[in-house]
C-alpha cells in the first residue's frame, strides 16, 4: 500500500486546536472526495496571531491539490485546545461546521443543499457557504445554546445527522442530541440522554456503524473551580484526575423525535 503525503496549510499557534483525538470529524470522505476543516492564520506569516476557520477539499483519485476555503467573518483568538473545529456531512450534500466552542454559544456555517452531492458542477467558493449562526433553525423555532463545548457530528443511514454536544460546564453538565433532517434541511432536539448529577460524561466516542449508535464515556465528579469570574479553564483542578468509570449504551433506534438508548455496561474504577 502507498502512503501519500500532502501538505495542508499552516498550523497556528494556540493550543495545537487542529486534528485534536476529540474532534469528530476534522477530516471525512464523502461522495468521493475528501474534506478537511482547519484553523489557519488570519496573516499567513504570522502563526502566532488571530486565526480564521477554513475548509478545505479534493479528489483523490485524481490526486488534486488541496483547494481552500478562507471564512475572513470570523475571528479566533482563544488559546484554548477545546475550541476545535467540527464537520459533518448530512444526505442532502449541506456541509456542517462547529467551532470556537468551550462553554460558549454555538458557532455554526452550513452549506446550501448538495454542495457535497455534486462536487464537480459547483465552483468552491465562499459563495457556496451561508454566514456563522449562533442558533439551529428548527421547524418552527430556532434552538439557542449557553454552553457548549465539545461539538459532534455524526451521519445516520437515512442521511439524517446528529449533532452531539455537552452542555454545561466540566463535572457540572448533560450530553444532548439534535438532529438534522435531510427532506426538511431543518433541526429538531432530540434533548439529554445522559443527564449529568454533580458530574459529566466525557464521550470517547459517539460512533454508528450498521444503523446502530454507539457512546462510550467516563463520568467527572465536579468540583467548583470557580473562584472568579471565569466560567472556563484551559486546566486547572476540575481535571482528568476526578474521571471514574468506563462506561457503554447504543442504540437502534432511527425515530427522527428520539434516540432510545440500551444495554448500558459499567467498568468500575478500583
Amino acid at each position: 500500500m502507498n502512503i501519500e503525503l500532502t501538505r495542508l496549510a499552516v498550523d497556528p499557534n494556540g493550543w495545537r486546536i487542529n486534528c485534536c483525538s476529540f474532534q469528530q470529524d476534522a477530516i471525512m470522505t464523502y461522495n468521493g472526495f475528501q474534506y478537511v476543516v482547519l484553523y489557519q492564520p488570519k496573516d499567513q506569516t504570522d502563526p502566532d496571531g488571530p486565526r480564521v476557520t477554513s475548509i478545505g477539499r479534493r479528489n483523490p483519485k485524481t490526486k488534486s491539490p488541496w483547494s481552500f476555503i478562507i471564512f475572513k467573518d470570523y475571528i479566533q483568538t482563544k488559546d484554548d485546545g477545546h475550541n476545535i473545529i467540527s464537520l459533518g456531512i448530512s444526505g442532502d450534500g449541506i456541509i456542517h461546521m462547529a467551532w470556537d466552542m468551550h462553554g460558549d454559544e454555538i458557532h455554526y456555517r452550513q452549506s446550501k443543499v448538495d454542495v457535497a452531492n455534486n462536487p464537480l458542477k459547483l465552483e468552491w467558493t465562499t459563495d457556496l457557504f451561508g454566514p456563522v449562526l449562533t442558533e439551529l433553525e428548527g421547524e418552527n423555532m430556532a434552538f439557542q445554546f449557553g454552553e457548549i463545548t465539545y461539538p459532534r457530528f455524526q451521519t445516520l443511514e437515512s442521511g439524517d445527522l446528529l449533532l452531539e454536544f455537552r452542555s454545561g460546564r466540566s463535572g457540572l453538565g448533560d450530553c444532548c442530541i439534535y438532529r438534522f433532517s435531510r427532506d426538511t434541511h431543518k433541526w429538531s432536539e432530540i434533548g439529554i440522554y445522559i443527564k449529568g448529577v454533580e458530574n459529566n460524561a466525557y464521550l470517547h466516542g459517539f460512533d454508528y456503524k450498521n444503523k446502530i449508535l454507539h457512546v462510550t464515556w467516563t463520568y467527572r465528579d465536579y468540583v467548583d473551580d470557580r473562584s472568579d469570574d471565569k466560567t472556563t479553564s484551559q486546566a486547572g483542578p476540575n481535571g482528568p484526575e476526578n474521571n471514574h468509570d468506563l462506561h457503554y449504551m447504543y442504540s437502534v433506534d432511527e425515530r427522527s423525535h428520539s434516540v432510545q438508548f440500551c444495554r448500558e455496561e459499567i467498568v468500575r474504577s478500583s
